[in-house]
């Protein structure tokens, strides 16, 4: 693992926990109101009748318009280093990998060239 994966990693893991912590102090309940994806929402109403949506405020509008920046001045960076559904689904992807495959129908649907070796579970190349 190079340093900058490391930088990386390191910067995920804290960008995670820190949405945790915001979810953990907000009490769930409010969580919404710390979410970028609630500005849609907020904007929509806003424009619309003129008032915010009852659990969406300012708070929206200001982080989503920080991500939109973020994402604009640097790209792919934002959503590979900094968000935390980027992370936790790239976590999740280096879980999956390590999974070994199965053998069976599922494989043959999929069109796999894969051949089962006798009656073990692992595929064989």
């Amino acid at each position: 693992m190079t340093a900058a994966t490391r930088t990386r990693r390191l910067v995920q893991i804290g960008f995670v926990a820190a949405t945790v912590a915001a979810g953990w102090r907000l009490g769930g309940a409010g969580v919404e109101a710390a979410c970028p994806f609630g500005a849609v929402e907020t904007a929509w109403a806003l424009a619309t009748g003129g008032t915010f949506a009852c659990t969406t405020g300012e708070l929206n509008l200001a982080i989503f318009l920080g991500v939109v920046v973020v994402t604009l001045v640097a790209r792919k960076a934002f959503c590979g280093w900094v968000c935390p559904l980027g992370a936790v689904s790239e976590w999740l992807d280096a879980v999956r990998r390590r999974i070994p495959p199965a053998c069976g129908a599922y494989r043959r649907r999929r069109g796999s060239t894969r051949a089962c070796a006798g009656s073990g579970s692992r595929c064989s190349r």
